[in-house]
């Protein structure tokens, strides 16, 4: 019998430095809430065992130690396989998470997270690179109003959300890092709670700025050509 009271001292003693572990570490690993449950048990049997030891009543606590032990086997198989579905189920959002980080980090689009004030809270590797900054923690925190060229152009890009919850292909002129101004087209769309207040606005963008210059210059070459032919027709 004594054999039993040492291994539910051992038993305690690593549970209730897990419990300690888990603490520290400000979440529970796999097991979820039940970890807290099952050291929180383990202790109290020991410590009521150490009760009635210290009252000379240690064949009492042996044979109550011995009904608890048996109680506990199946409650003990229990609690080790919902462990596993807690294990399994965070190793499937683990893996979920460190997929769309690697979408999100190698996207050619870039990617903003605007609150219900208007400063960006989240952006991607490629809207620091559009924008010439040098990582994105340069961008978080500016007021997401400040980067457009023309406050008109905000104006109706903030009318079209007045009257829509998504927009697309909203061409938009940024202030880049170094002042320059590049052409984007976008698409955002308006971010709610689960209570259906309004949060913000998430939306992507991509870089047209060559495109749109190769389409002036191909315009300037066609009324070129154009004002060509008229002199050669009047001749």
């Amino acid at each position: 019998m004594n054999t039993i009271i040492i291994i539910d001292i051992i038993f305690t003693a690593i549970s209730g430095i897990g419990l300690l572990w888990t603490l520290k570490k400000g979440k529970t690993v796999f097991l979820g809430h039940r970890t807290y449950i099952f050291a929180g048990l383990l202790s109290f049997i020991m410590a009521y065992g150490f009760f009635l030891v210290f009252q000379n009543e240690k064949q009492r606590f042996i044979e109550i130690l011995e009904d608890i032990v048996g109680a506990m086997i199946p409650m003990w198989w229990i609690f080790l396989f919902f462990s596993c579905l807690d294990a399994m189920s965070e190793l499937d959002i683990r893996k979920s998470e460190k997929k769309f980080r690697h979408i999100f980090n190698t996207m050619a689009n870039g990617y903003f997270l605007i609150n219900k004030d208007g400063f960006i809270t989240d952006a991607n590797p490629a809207s620091a690179k559009i924008l010439h900054y040098n990582n994105p923690r340069e961008i978080i925190g500016l007021n997401f109003e400040d980067l457009f060229m023309y406050s008109s152009l905000f104006d109706k890009f903030q009318n079209l959300f007045s009257e829509n919850s998504t927009i697309r292909n909203f061409e938009i002129e940024f202030k880049t890092r170094n002042n320059q101004i590049i052409t984007v087209t976008s698409n955002f769309h308006k971010i709610h709670s689960l209570n259906g207040i309004l949060d913000g606005l998430e939306g992507t963008f991509t870089d047209i700025t060559e495109r749109k210059k190769s389409e002036r210059e191909r315009q300037r070459f066609l009324k070129l050509l154009d004002s060509q032919n008229e002199d050669l027709e009047s001749i």
